[in-house]
């Protein structure tokens, strides 16, 4: 049966893997958990060390019991150790503090991150019918575009036609003048010859008479 530092180890490997936004503050927290694991084997190797030269060595009337009184020789040992086990305590509560900080800025950051995730969602649903929108406008504008160009070429086209009216409506008056200057001058000429030949007529009758 595993004890609880193994599973805890094994649950802070697992959320390594799921989370690594916390994996430096879980690996020095599982360095952390093999040194208080070295340290009570330590200790409980001295302690069976203790107890088995306590009894190897025979009981004395004038001294305390073994069990009262270690040897010498391994009370630093003994206080080296517990103050070993004193820091890595103090440091385990010290890191569970830290990893409980890293837990909840975790979380927070996950909420931050499903509301950015959802915003980001909704930009680009908007992104996507603007650019729809986009489309169809720049179409449409491509569509007028191109009536207008048509509508231009066949201003200009009505245009060079108009010029060519005038042109030749210009032409007509000049020679519709011409025309009618050239009549004008043959009905005078025609009226004087006319006029001519009456006086003429007229003179004979009046000699005839006399």
């Amino acid at each position: 049966m595993q004890d609880w530092r193994t599973e805890y180890i094994i649950e802070i490997r697992d959320a390594e893997k799921q989370h690594p936004v916390s994996r430096e503050l879980i690996a020095a927290y599982s360095q952390l958990c093999d040194r208080l694991s070295s340290l009570e084997a330590e200790k409980a190797a001295l302690q069976a060390q203790l107890q088995q030269q306590s009894s190897s060595q025979p009981p004395s009337p004038l001294k305390s019991s073994p069990k009262d009184t270690p040897p010498s020789d391994d009370t630093p040992t003994i206080t080296r150790l517990r103050l070993d086990l004193a820091e890595a305590l103090r440091s385990k509560s010290q890191f569970q503090s830290r990893l409980q900080k890293s837990d909840d800025e975790l979380a927070r950051l996950r909420a931050k991150t499903t509301a950015d995730v959802k915003a980001l969602q909704d930009l680009t649903s908007q992104h996507r019918t603007l650019s729809r929108k986009l489309r169809d406008r720049e179409e449409e504008l491509r569509v007028k575009n191109k009536l207008v160009a048509d509508v231009q070429d066949e201003l200009a086209v009505l245009n060079m036609q108009l010029d060519q009216v005038e042109k030749q409506r210009a032409k007509q008056e000049v020679e519709y003048k011409q025309l009618l200057d050239r009549y004008m001058r043959r009905i005078g000429q025609e009226a004087e010859a006319m006029n001519l030949e009456h006086e003429s007529k007229s003179s004979s009758s009046t000699r005839k008479k006399r």
